[in-house]
This record gives structure tokens, C-alpha cells and sequence, in this order.
């Protein structure tokens, strides 16, 4: 019996380390390795394209081309600062909204304690408080809100007077804003 059982995990051993290898290979296959990658196909990876070619980082690409994919009508262009300036890095424009105290700043309530300042403890304009050089950065961080709702924090004005009710409406189509 003795004998059996070790002829039988003899055979079983290496029968269970191939399907475990077949299983893992499919799920590698299956499964991105990453779970920031995402893949897109057809006209969503034409647009995904466009806007990497346009200057979108990747990762602002990404999350466009998301966007793009829930409203087909919406459509992202680059604001490309640091081409007009090379010293507009994200880095100089922190230390510059930083230099004055009460020019960025964040509500006192403990909701918000993480982005408070974290030497500056003045109070300003009756519960607020300088923002932290992380807050800051956080806010000013467009990718952070790159979603439905948050997304018109970013449309451009400067062609609102050639913007049809019915072209607001087209780009409302869809979200909590629609029929508003």
C-alpha cells in the first residue's frame, strides 16, 4: 500500500505542477499583470492615439479615452503650458502658489486636516487654513478628477459665445447634468 501511494504522488505531483502552470499562463493571458493598464481597441484606440499625439500624457489618456468611450461627444484638448515657458514645471508652479499665505487655502474641518499647512496655523477668513504643499499638489493635480462630474472644472469658455444651447445640451447628454 506504502508503495502505491508513492508511485501515485510520483505521478501526481507533477501533474498537479502542469495544470497549475496551464492555469496560471491562462490567467496571465486573461488578466493584465498591472491594474493601472488598460487596453483599447478600434476607434477607442484611434482616440487614445490622438490624444497622445495631441501631448496627453499617458495616464491623462487613459482616463479621456474613458470618458470619450461614455460620451462620444466630448472631446480633449491639451493645454500645453510649459511650451510657451519651459520654466512652468509643476514643481515652480507649486513653490509660486505656495509664496502667499492666505492664497491657497483649505477649510478648517477635520475632514480636511490632511491638506492643512503643517507650521502655518493661522486661521483665515473665519475657518481656513494654508493649504499643504501636498493638498496643493493634490487639487492641482488634473488627473484626480478626471471623471463625469468633475471633468467641467476644465472646459474652455474662451469659445462660449459660439456654443449652441443645443451643443451644451449634446455635451450635458448622459450626465447628472443632463436636462438641468
Amino acid at each position: 500500500m506504502r508503495k502505491l501511494l508513492q508511485k501515485a504522488a510520483k505521478i501526481a505531483i507533477p501533474v498537479l505542477l502542469v495544470v497549475l502552470s496551464v492555469v496560471l499562463l491562462v490567467t496571465h493571458m486573461i488578466l493584465p499583470t498591472s491594474g493601472n493598464e488598460r487596453f483599447f481597441s478600434g476607434a477607442a484606440e484611434d482616440y487614445y492615439n490622438e490624444l497622445l499625439e495631441s501631448g496627453f500624457p499617458k495616464d491623462y489618456a487613459v482616463q479621456l479615452t474613458e470618458l470619450h468611450l461614455l460620451h462620444p461627444n466630448w472631446s480633449f484638448i491639451p493645454l500645453l503650458i510649459s511650451e510657451g515657458n519651459s520654466k512652468y514645471t509643476w514643481n515652480y508652479v507649486l513653490d509660486e502658489e505656495q509664496k502667499i499665505a492666505d492664497g491657497n487655502v483649505i477649510y478648517s474641518s477635520n475632514t480636511y486636516k490632511s491638506y492643512h499647512h503643517p507650521t502655518n496655523q493661522t486661521l483665515y477668513d473665519a475657518g481656513y487654513y494654508q493649504v499643504s504643499r501636498e493638498g496643493l499638489a493634490y487639487f492641482m493635480d488634473p488627473r484626480n478628477f478626471l471623471n463625469e462630474a468633475d471633468i467641467f472644472q476644465f472646459y474652455s469658455l474662451s469659445g462660449g459665445s459660439n456654443s449652441s444651447l443645443e451643443n451644451v445640451n449634446a455635451v450635458l447628454r448622459g450626465t447628472f447634468m443632463e436636462n438641468a
